[in-house]
């Protein structure tokens, strides 16, 4: 695999990341909140996530689902990661463990 196309896929799993964020941060507003903040926020999310969705299916043309769905094991660890950081979401351990548990049960999948 050539560097662009990891960075391709690594894009593609941050959009899905990034649109699950701006949704959080919409659903969990207050009801009193700016309705164009919470617009925006929606907005954001949706089209973060279209244009993540739309890069995979480009992706898939070009290469075997059996090839690229394994690094949808990355997604896990990204959004335990923005969680934390633009949510203020804390992570336990057993979180942690398992994230790693399912992570490494991609790979296994992936190397075969």
């Amino acid at each position: 695999m050539n560097v662009p196309t990891f960075l391709l896929i690594v894009l593609s799993q941050l959009c899905a990341v990034a649109g699950q964020i701006f949704l959080k941060k919409t659903m969990s507003q207050p009801a009193g909140t700016n309705r164009v903040r919470r617009a925006l926020h929606f907005t954001a999310g949706v089209a973060i996530m279209a244009f993540g969705f739309f890069l995979w299916i480009g992706l898939m043309a070009r290469f075997e689902l059996s090839y690229l769905f394994p690094f949808e094991g990355m997604h896990y660890i990204f959004i335990v990661i923005a969680a934390m950081l633009f949510l203020k979401e804390r992570a336990s351990w057993s979180l942690w463990a398992g994230v790693l548990l399912i992570s490494a049960g991609v790979a296994l999948v992936a190397a075969n």
